[in-house]
């Protein structure tokens, strides 16, 4: 199955989808999946490259589309919004409204673990209508940098509400990120809020280095500056605290784990698009993520010797897998059971790159040698492990 298929797939309106023993799937480490590995993985996106963050929106809300769309037509709900609803009166649309979204979207959003869905108004003359999600993943506990980053929440609620109402869009009006106590979504048609919507999803790049030390920037980054620094202080205080302690960090309805499923619907978005291109710059931002990592623990203390030793046990306990690091003659072989990123799927390609990349970056900042990886075998498409190969770059340079 192609990557989008495998989101559709997730995104199927099925009620019988939503049961306990049909969400079941890894059988040591259940279905859980620290909110932490999400906002990791969110953060080291935006240290990278903002920009490719705000690309999810499109692709996503459209595959969620097609799949409501076909539930609807199926059930006959499409002709009933699309022609009936506007003619009842505003008490009864407002009732139909608030069981639409708090009823049967929160149930998905709450089993995936990605927020909790309320309508919070309606305004039926201007066609808008805005949901307040309470502890979304995106932004759970997030640094303020002064702009919204939950363009996955948006793709959802565009997916979902959008289509019963001739394909409306979405963007986040408030946003932990920018400051607010909550998240705050706004529905409505394109033309409506095309200057919203533009700016939502105009996230500028932070001018950063890549590994061949190209610079990455937008021409957005003229018009607007945002300073991304809390977003490395955050999960480096995030990691500081997670490492010696191994606890969760509770959202009060949610607690501190989102879905397997709703993370890997949040990573396949990344890959739906330009899947080549796109696969090399997860690994890139992995393999930063990993040198910062190091560099992280060095901080705390720990030994070069035993730094790869804290691996399997992070793994463990943020739910991503069950790590095994070997070494070999001329480099490594790690294997990941049951991994976060790719278990359960059905996919034709391999598609773990950020691990391959995170592996390859800690490696290289222990080793003072810069480290290629590349992911040999993957649980996505039918090994019973991910396997990843860690060598010597060909090219002599050490790791900065």
């Amino acid at each position: 199955m192609s990557i989008d298929e495998n989101i559709s797939k997730i995104w199927e309106q099925k009620p019988s989808l939503w049961e306990e023993k049909n969400l079941q799937t890894r059988s040591e480490l259940g279905d859980e999946i620290d909110v932490f590995a999400l906002k990791n993985f969110q953060n080291h996106i935006l240290l990278y490259n903002p920009a490719i963050l705000s690309k999810i929106y499109d692709s996503t809300h459209t595959i969620i589309q097609k799949e409501v769309e076909k539930w609807s037509n199926k059930t006959g709900l499409s002709s009933f919004f699309k022609e009936e609803f506007s003619s009842l009166e505003e008490k009864r649309k407002h009732k139909i409204l608030k069981s639409l979204i708090e009823e049967h979207i929160n149930t998905i959003t709450k089993k995936l673990g990605l927020g909790v869905l309320s309508l919070s108004s309606v305004n039926f003359e201007e066609n808008k209508i805005e949901v307040k999600v309470n502890e979304c993943a995106e932004a759970h506990e997030t640094s303020t940098i002064g702009h919204p980053i939950c363009f996955n929440m948006a793709s959802i609620l565009a997916g979902e509400i959008g289509e019963k109402f001739n394909n409306w869009h979405c963007y986040e009006k408030e946003c932990k990120a920018s400051g607010s106590n909550t998240c705050k979504f706004i529905i409505a048609p394109q033309e409506q809020i095309n200057e919203e919507l533009r700016e939502f999803l105009d996230l500028p790049s932070r001018i950063s280095f890549t590994l061949q030390g190209k610079i990455t920037s937008m021409i957005s980054e003229f018009k607007r500056d945002i300073d991304y620094t809390p977003i490395l202080e955050e999960s480096t205080n995030r990691l500081s605290y997670i490492l010696p302690n191994m606890d969760g960090r509770d959202r009060k309805k949610l607690g501190s784990d989102i879905h397997l499923k709703g993370f890997q619907q949040f990573y396949l978005s990344f890959l739906n698009d330009d899947f080549e291109e796109r696969g090399k710059t997860l690994y890139e931002v992995g393999f930063e993520s990993g040198k910062r990592f190091s560099k992280i623990i060095s901080v705390m203390g720990m030994r070069s010797q035993d730094k790869l030793n804290v691996l399997p046990r992070l793994f463990d306990r943020l739910g991503m897998g069950l790590l095994e690091l070997e070494k070999e003659s001329n480099g490594y072989k790690v294997r990941v059971k049951e991994c976060g990123y790719s278990y359960g799927l059905h996919l034709e390609e391999k598609i773990c790159f950020y691990n391959s990349g995170f592996f390859s970056g800690m490696i290289s900042s222990i080793e003072n040698q810069k480290f290629e990886g590349k992911e040999t075998k993957c649980s996505g498409n039918s090994s019973e492990y991910c396997v990843h190969s860690i060598q010597p770059s060909e090219k002599e340079e050490k790791s900065d």
